[in-house]
């Protein structure tokens, strides 16, 4: 009776092997723990990264708008552009990429259009992507454009020449720093 007494207390007893079996599953938790955080975090970076490029993207394709926008008036000064005409297909050709200069009188302005609310709309999204406080300038420039572009006559696309040429001025000093700073996303 006494060996099985003793055979009872002997299993009771703690050995090195129990406490390693312990040991052993803390370490598998640990592990798993970490395993778990790293699975979450990787994909969670990753994402952070393509919406920063993405970001990055639609940002620098509105600057890309905005620098033609405002350069479509400088080009139109330097060739010494006078007439309506010569004016909407510069513009085609510049903003729109599209040459059409045998077209159409009725689709030259019909592109025309498309290409010019194009832009604008373009021009509108630049206060949300950047984040502006305000798109005062923006919004005057844009104006300015529709009325240039539209233009019944070569006088008055003259005058609305001069007018956006001011519209323009202000715009690229207000608004050029501010957008080449924002451009890039830390």
């Amino acid at each position: 009776m006494e060996e099985l007494i003793i055979a009872i207390q002997e299993l009771g007893q703690q050995t090195w092997m129990d406490y390693a079996n312990v040991g052993a599953t803390i370490v598998g938790i640990l592990v798993s723990t970490i395993a778990v955080i790293v699975a979450v975090s990787v994909p969670k970076r990753i994402a952070r990264e393509q919406n920063k490029i993405a970001l990055f993207k639609q940002r620098y394709d509105l600057y890309v708008s905005f620098t033609k926008a405002t350069a479509y008036i400088k080009i139109l000064e330097i060739s010494n552009i006078t007439s309506k005409k010569e004016a909407v297909l510069k513009f085609l050709d510049f903003i729109g990429g599209r040459k059409m200069d045998g077209a159409h009188e009725e689709s030259v302005r019909t592109e025309a259009n498309t290409v010019l609310m194009q832009l604008v709309s373009e021009l509108g999204q630049i206060k949300y992507l950047f984040k502006l406080k305000s798109d005062d300038d923006l919004g005057v420039y844009a104006e300015d454009l529709v009325n240039l572009i539209k233009a019944n006559d070569d006088q008055e696309y003259m005058k609305c020449l001069e007018k956006i040429k001011k519209s323009a001025t202000t715009l690229r000093t207000n608004m050029e720093s501010i957008l080449e700073k924002h451009l890039y996303i830390k």
